[in-house]
């Protein structure tokens, strides 16, 4: 079921059947796709009923197409109620400025400090007296208008590249280890690692730690499926920290192995470089 389910291309039909809603966030749950038996495979709208039934949601984690403006205008027209009439819009059609990156930018990245808005590009290409050079204007002056958050579903850091997420993520890991008072491990212990994960049922969160000579201690929020996955984080969480520990130390450590220990009877083996 699920692989037919691949052959289909959400942008062939998102917004035909939806009002560019993606059919499997809570919003497009609400809708049933049992009729549209003609133009969808019966397997998808069965498994989307399944879905809507449990009410579990599938959130996009890359939503970079935004961010790089690899998005059309009558898909920002749906989300946006003080768009030009449609009309304006189809004047653009079958061009490079149907698209928005033909545009302008967004003024910033998000999470650095404030929500990007859009800077449309004021020179106007088109000759006179066609009809996009006449609504060149009213496209711009709407543009202008708007923030990256209204287009994301989700928080809008899920508008940035997946390289960009991972790089985040990283530095606020690091960050942390430095942020938290945590006693190292005492005597015999001094100079080894170890990690452990827990999953806490009754405040839906998985907690990771990580001891040794940085010590820090992760929570996230939101998810109890599996202690497993506290004990990934931890292990991530340990690679990272022990790396930068060690980056910042002489060099007399260089070529040294260092073990971190783990429940289950793992361990996680990293070289210092």
């Amino acid at each position: 079921m699920f692989q037919k389910m691949a052959l289909i291309s959400l942008t062939d039909w998102e917004c035909s059947i939806l009002p560019c809603v993606f059919p499997f966030s809570l919003l497009g749950l609400r809708s049933s796709f049992l009729h549209h038996h003609c133009s969808l495979p019966f397997p998808f709208a069965l498994a989307h009923s399944v879905l809507h039934s449990l009410n579990l949601e599938i959130q996009v984690l890359d939503q970079s197409d935004i961010l790089h403006h690899h998005v059309s205008l009558s898909h920002l027209t749906v989300w946006s109620p003080t768009s030009p009439h449609s009309s304006i819009i189809q004047c653009y059609q079958g061009s490079s400025h149907a698209f928005l990156n033909a545009w302008g930018s967004w003024s910033s990245l998000p999470l650095q400090g404030s929500t990007p808005s859009f800077l449309p590009s004021h020179i106007n290409p088109f000759l006179f007296p066609s009809p996009q050079f006449y609504n060149y204007h009213v496209i711009s002056s709407w543009l202008a208008t708007l923030h990256l958050d209204s287009f994301v579903s989700g928080p809008s850091f899920l508008a940035l590249p997946l390289h960009l997420h991972q790089q985040y993520s990283e530095d606020a890991i690091i960050a942390a280890s430095h942020l938290q008072s945590l006693q190292p491990l005492p005597g015999p212990f001094r100079g080894q690692w170890a990690t452990d994960g827990s999953c806490l049922d009754d405040c839906r969160s998985v907690t990771s730690a990580v001891m040794g000579p940085q010590p820090v201690i992760l929570r996230v929020s939101g998810t109890n499926a599996s202690s497993i996955h506290g004990e990934v984080m931890a292990l991530i969480a340990a690679g990272l920290v022990i790396s930068a520990h060690f980056s910042s130390m002489s060099h007399a450590i260089v070529g040294r192995i260092m073990i971190c220990y783990r429940a289950h009877l793992l361990s996680l083996v990293l070289r210092a470089r």
